[in-house]
């Protein structure tokens, strides 16, 4: 497990800037599941917080929380 700092507010209202998340890493049989919340790598942003909204032929969809 690991610690991780939430920044910025587009998970809110679920997750606050400030407000600290457990990142576990996945095993090896690891399948995603439309609904939760996930740590990802991104290549243009860095680390990222996002709700999985859908997967379809081996691709994923994110998206925050935040209405705004």
């Amino acid at each position: 497990f690991r610690l991780i700092r939430v920044e910025g507010d587009s998970m809110a209202p679920t997750l606050d800037n400030g407000d600290y998340i457990l990142m576990k890493t996945p095993r090896s049989r690891f399948k995603p599941r439309s609904g939760f919340v996930y740590v990802v790598q991104h290549e243009r942003f860095g680390r990222i917080i996002k709700r999985l909204v859908h997967t379809e032929s081996g691709l994923f969809w994110f998206s925050g929380d935040n209405p705004n």
